[in-house]
């Protein structure tokens, strides 16, 4: 239908229906605010493939612009350089469709359908580059990029299902984007079958990860890493997570490190599952139901480092996940090395060193432990090799360093 007119309604939206031919209205704030929108798929489709063919950067007037499905498979630079562009997601298909190399979205503002599947979806494009663009109020995932390499930069994402999702990529870049308010999860970067991937994130604002779709830790993440190898995590600012702050599920070789994370309603940093040769360095930890977790009991390979973290206000119970029953600073299993981390005010344990049976090749000294109820938990079932030295107790309420027997304490006070 040529110059279709659609006034977009929330009330329509949920009812999930979008009827063409009936007025309709969104709303964007607490007052109602009503605005015509002319499907304009076709203009903008037209100056992106005149662009293509000049090798120019796409051109338009300021307005807003109804969009139904905009299909990129050439190389295009579709960079705004002035404010006034907006495109509103008519339809449930993402806006932008893209399928080839070099294409680069700058500047753009974009409002979402509640019923969409997400604005941008990336596939089998390299040198990707979606940058300093406003998205917004919408279903799905954001932002999807599968089997792509490039950059996501300086993009503020709220009020989606899911902020980024990167899916068997090689050396993506994700960073200084703002992500908050989502309702599922933040960043995922997850592959099909386990491999390299090499995915750096850092230097993101991610708030407010809700688990609207329910689970014990599938969703509620501000960061999770499924499958991606050599995945690094650094300097991200993340808190009010339902869940994890950053979830690594059968990941390997992930670096975590300098990131400040603060209101975790479960474990704020879990590697868990299979990851292995993790290092956990330089983090901050405040207030979560539990600290930093590691139960690689079933893969034996790689060493685990968790050294130089601070970590304090461990409260112990999860309002998300009732297996939360007792709180640990940090909770570590086989092959793992726990040094020089500072934990205070912990309702339970400073440092859990092995689980029953998993208990393994773990070195425990250096750090600085107060205000806790247990200093150490070392268990009294594994085979291997505990080692506990040169750790520095304060303000321990109950003992500084007991025997387990998986829940039950066996021994009280032990020398190491």
């Amino acid at each position: 239908m040529k110059n279709k007119q659609l006034i977009l309604n929330r009330r329509s939206f949920t009812k999930g229906v979008l009827y063409a031919s009936l007025p309709l209205s969104i709303s964007f704030s607490s007052k109602a605010q009503k605005i015509n929108i002319a499907d304009r798929t076709a203009e903008v489709q037209a100056a992106i493939d005149k662009a293509v063919r000049a090798g120019s950067n796409v051109e338009l007037e300021a307005g807003i612009y109804g969009i139904s499905k905009l299909v990129l498979t050439s190389s295009v630079n579709f960079s705004v350089k002035s404010k006034g562009i907006k495109f509103y997601q008519l339809s449930h298909e993402p806006i932008f469709n893209i399928s080839a190399d070099n294409v680069t979205l700058s500047g753009i503002e974009m409002i979402g359908n509640p019923q969409g599947a997400g604005l941008i979806h990336a596939d089998n494009s390299q040198k990707l580059v979606l940058s300093h663009s406003n998205l917004h109020s919408g279903g799905g995932t954001a932002i999807t990029a599968i089997r792509s390499s490039g950059q996501l930069y300086d993009n503020a994402i709220k009020g989606f299902d899911v902020g980024i999702y990167a899916y068997d990529n090689k050396n993506f870049s994700i960073y200084q984007n703002s992500l908050r308010h989502l309702s599922d999860n933040g960043i995922l970067v997850w592959r099909s079958v386990s491999g390299a991937d090499g995915t750096r994130i850092f230097d993101n604002q991610i708030d407010n990860i809700g688990a609207k779709s329910g689970g014990n830790g599938p969703y509620g993440n501000g960061i999770n890493v499924f499958r991606a190898d050599d995945v690094n995590i650094f300097n991200n600012k993340i808190s009010d997570c339902a869940f994890s702050a950053i979830r690594c599920n059968n990941a390997q070789r992930t670096s975590i490190s300098y990131n400040k994370i603060s209101d975790c309603k479960e474990v704020a940093l879990y590697a868990e599952f299979g990851s292995y040769g993790t290092n956990i360095t330089n983090n901050e930890i405040n207030n979560a139901a539990y600290g930093i977790s590691v139960p690689n009991q079933d893969n034996p390979k790689g060493m685990t480092l968790i050294e130089n973290n601070i970590i304090s206000n461990i409260y112990g119970y999860s309002p998300v996940n009732p297996d939360v029953k007792e709180a640990s600073a940090i909770s570590v299993e086989r092959n793992t090395i726990v040094r020089n981390n500072r934990i205070s005010n912990v309702n339970g344990f400073g440092i859990r060193a092995g689980w029953g049976e998993f208990a393994n090749e773990l070195e425990v000294y250096n750090n600085k432990i107060s205000d806790v109820k247990i200093g150490i938990a070392k268990s009294m079932v594994g085979s291997g090799p505990i080692l506990i030295k040169n750790n520095i107790f304060q303000k321990i309420h109950d003992y500084r360093i007991s025997g387990y027997e998986w829940h039950s304490r066996v021994k009280d006070e032990i020398d190491k």
